[in-house]
């Protein structure tokens, strides 16, 4: 990696030797323009319309207009920089945490040159103690630039920042709202829910890996097949009850990882499990009340298939109009509603004592 700068450190009586190296960059796909007929790559020319003529690289100089041009050579360039312009000049030191991120533009190690690793680490472990930053100004090409030099681990940090004129108001409105309590609670468990230490290594630009295997696919022949399309996420009626049901599903992964490990109560139709849509006594004794219901009714079961024979092995069931437990356990509601996929069919056509129905209300989280 090549360093794009060299200078000096200056704070106080203290000078730091350093050299820049950028430390990101975009990863991007690039294509060249063809010539559809050959495939030959195409130039693009330099053409003076008063010559009448294309130019050649020797021949540009660079101008700046006013009421003609000014014509600026490199003797013009240097005269024009700063006395100091090898310097990385401290300003001031700030907190750490204080720059609002919208003034970063780019990022930059800075690494110490032969024989001044002491006085680097020694600037390294002061920010990091004091948790400060320094802002510091420096000339690049024929630029100037103000940046935030940090501590990171175990190195310097420069981040060259956007003056005040170059960050832009946002020009759009729109009426402030006061969320419910409620709301903000229900967001701030869905917040916490999905929380997780950042690790940027997972973190991949997953379309430009497409890109890249639709070009090996054509490259060896093969069809390209286009993606399906995604669909468009559902307009949101009811906040509350959409922010609800979003921290259960982020618990769902949860509870099905631990319902394994955790046993069942004695005694009929018993269950100690802590969350009830996991517990597959509930939604059996769901499935049986459903299936009763219809069947006393004369009906089909709630996969369309005739009831078998009831077999009765304790408990009388419940009479054909009693369908109450049958609307607590499905969006659809009534005998044809479903538990949201948690019924489970009986076994040997017996039938479990018959469901509690505050146990069966907990059920459905839907």
């Amino acid at each position: 990696m090549a360093s794009v700068w060299a200078g000096v450190v200056t704070f106080g009586l203290v000078s730091i030797p350093v050299k820049l190296y950028v430390a990101a960059r975009p990863e991007t796909v690039s294509f060249n323009q063809l010539h559809s007929v050959c495939h030959s790559r195409l130039r693009q020319k330099l053409y003076c319309p008063t010559c009448e003529r294309d130019v050649e690289r020797g021949e540009i100089v660079k101008g700046y207009k006013l009421d003609g041009y000014v014509i600026m050579d490199d003797a013009d360039f240097e005269a024009a920089e700063r006395e100091a312009s090898r310097a990385l000049e401290v300003l001031e030191f700030v907190d750490a945490g204080s720059v609002d991120p919208v003034y970063l533009e780019r990022s930059y190690y800075l690494a110490p040159q032969e024989a001044s690793e002491r006085a680097y680490h020694v600037l390294l472990s002061a920010l990091a103690e004091a948790k400060k930053a320094a802002v510091v100004r420096f000339v690049m090409g024929t630029r100037e630039y103000h940046a935030l030099l940090r501590a990171g681990e175990g190195k310097l940090l420069l981040h060259t920042l956007y003056y005040a004129d170059e960050v832009r108001e946002l020009e759009a409105r729109w009426k402030p709202v006061q969320p419910s309590p409620a709301e903000v609670e229900l967001a701030v468990k869905l917040v916490e829910a999905l929380a997780r230490d950042f690790d940027p290594e997972k973190y991949h630009d997953e379309h430009r890996a497409r890109l890249l295997e639709a070009i090996q696919a054509k490259a060896e022949g093969k069809q390209v097949v286009a993606p399906a399309e995604r669909r468009e996420p559902a307009k949101v009626v009811n906040l509350m009850e959409a922010l609800r049901q979003s921290v259960e599903q982020v618990k769902k992964p949860l509870e099905k990882a631990e319902a394994p490990t955790r046993p069942a109560a004695a005694g009929a139709g018993g269950c100690s499990w802590s969350i009830p849509r996991a517990c597959p006594t509930a939604a059996r004794n769901a499935a049986a009340a459903r299936t009763l219901g219809s069947s006393a009714a004369g009906g089909t079961d709630v996969d369309g298939n005739r009831p078998a024979k009831r077999v009765q092995t304790g408990d009388s069931p419940r009479r054909g109009g009693d369908r109450g437990p049958s609307s607590a356990t499905g969006s659809g509601g009534g005998a044809g509603g479903r538990s949201g996929g948690d019924s489970l069919p009986l076994s040997g056509g017996m039938y479990p004592p018959s469901p509690d129905p505050t146990h069966l209300s907990s059920v459905s989280t839907r």
